[in-house]
């Protein structure tokens, strides 16, 4: 049986684990806005910064996506570890 070079199987789980964790993150972005037209009947903001969005809905946004976001992340990476 033949061994990788040193580093090469490091870069292929690297490029599978973004590749992975882009994925996830947009899987999580699509739901996360199906979550919020179901919960709030309305459009989530496009900019949670834009005084013209409440203080309420820049918050919970920003909270939600926070969360959801960085949650996809984390498991994007880990499965692309365990396959790659």
């Amino acid at each position: 049986m033949r061994l990788p070079r040193p580093g090469r199987g490091l870069r292929r789980r690297e490029a599978v684990g973004a590749a992975a964790a882009l994925a996830a993150a947009a899987l999580a972005q699509w739901a996360l806005r199906q979550s919020w037209r179901g919960a709030s009947g309305s459009e989530p903001p496009d900019d949670p910064a834009d005084v013209g969005t409440s203080w309420r809905a820049a918050l919970a946004w920003g909270a939600g996506s926070g969360i959801v976001m960085g949650t996809a992340r984390v498991l994007g990476r880990r499965l692309a570890a365990e396959v790659a």
